[in-house]
């Protein structure tokens, strides 16, 4: 009792171990104190004691402040590294798009351009615009580190749609050559759409800027 007055946190341990002659091992506790709170780790140990007697309990205990001090300093660096890492990565991931949305927006105003270039050129406008609207909404609730309910996605559909923004992009020279092969039919799989697009994306884009002005890029 009297050591429930002074910590309870240490009090309840010595209880747990003599009712349920179990020792207890590191576990932590808090001390209010007018200039802050100590924190103290403890573990206790049970000793058989004669027959007739009750056990007996050791309790020892250390001023760990410090050490918790420099662990929460430690989490808070590792939120902090995550969040750079998150906005980098969202950085990345709306430069693409927004690049190729450009682009397109440039040929519009072209008098030459061809009536159904320009519908495609809309439609490729509209659809990275709500690509984007659901990335910048995956990561404000950080869903994308969630893994989702699989859709059954047609593959072949998602490497299209993707050749197709990664020609409006201002790296895409124009003498540089994509050469598909197998893209015709349907290949289904499950998976995310958005998130396939966007590793499909980044992957033919990645071998355009390497290629070269010249170069040929092979996607089967």
């Amino acid at each position: 009792d009297v050591v429930e007055e002074v910590v309870p946190g240490l009090a309840d341990a010595l209880r747990r171990s003599i009712e349920e002659g179990s020792a207890v091992s590191r576990e932590t506790t808090s001390v209010k104190r007018q200039s802050g709170d100590l924190v103290l780790g403890i573990s206790t140990t049970v000793l058989e004691s004669r027959k007739g007697e009750g056990p007996s309990v050791t309790a020892i205990f250390q001023d760990i402040t410090d050490l918790e001090r420099i662990e929460s300093l430690n989490r808070r660096n590792e939120r902090l590294k995550a969040v750079a890492e998150l906005s980098a990565a969202l950085a990345h991931e709306i430069k693409n798009p927004l690049a190729s949305i450009r682009s397109a927006v440039e040929h519009l105003d072209s008098p030459t351009l061809r009536d159904e270039d320009r519908i495609l050129l809309q439609r490729l406008v509209l659809a990275e615009s709500d690509r984007l609207s659901r990335l910048l909404t995956e990561f404000l609730d950080f869903s994308v580190m969630r893994l989702g309910t699989p859709a059954r996605v047609d593959f072949s559909r998602v490497v299209r749609h993707a050749i197709s923004l990664v020609q409006q992009h201002p790296d895409f020279e124009d003498g540089i050559r994509i050469e598909e092969q197998g893209l015709d039919g349907r290949l289904i799989l499950p998976g995310g759409s958005d998130l396939l697009h966007r590793l499909v994306s980044n992957l033919i884009l990645n071998a355009v800027q390497f290629s070269g002005p010249e170069g040929t890029v092979r996607i089967s």
